[in-house]
């Protein structure tokens, strides 16, 4: 079963890999972000209501979202970086024609 998902992978991204690393970072980065700006909103929301609330480096929530941006953008990178070495291999333009039409 391993060996059919590998398959289907480098089939599928083998070609285009900032498709698959493009994507599951700007998710990552977007879950992140809206985390971060989530914990910060909740905190000025309590401080201005005059309830009792914790600093925003004192969550853990927010380092979580922090984490979750940076893993995102080093998907991005790890995406373009592969597009990059994808669209300079040699064997990029040969194709497997057997005859022509």
């Amino acid at each position: 079963m391993l060996d059919l998902q590998s398959l289907w992978f480098l089939s599928t991204f083998g070609k285009k890999p900032m498709h698959f690393f493009g994507t599951a970072g700007i998710l990552t980065f977007l879950v992140g972000g809206v985390l971060a700006v989530w914990v910060i909103v909740e905190k000025l929301v309590r401080q201005a209501q005059g309830l009792k609330f914790r600093a925003v480096t004192d969550q853990p929530l927010f380092y979580l979202a922090l984490l979750a941006v940076v893993i995102g953008v080093l998907f991005f990178l790890a995406g373009f970086l592969g597009e990059m070495v994808a669209r300079s291999s040699s064997e990029r333009n040969s194709y497997n024609v057997k005859e022509r039409i």
